[in-house]
């Protein structure tokens, strides 16, 4: 999985990948995280056909 987070309203976006990565976010005091399991969305998207919609 890969996380995407802010610990507060003016920070940057962090991001973090792997095992950790959840628990890297909270340390840090995110306020709220997007999670994406960026692998799947990729493959996915990677073997559809053209006229193909996501399932």
């Amino acid at each position: 999985m890969t996380y995407l987070w802010r610990s507060d309203e003016g920070d940057d976006y962090r991001f973090a990948w792997g095992a950790e990565a959840g628990g890297e976010a909270i340390k840090d005091g995110a306020k709220a995280i997007i999670a994406a399991d960026v692998t799947a969305v990729l493959y996915e998207v990677w073997n559809r056909s053209e006229d193909a919609t996501f399932s």
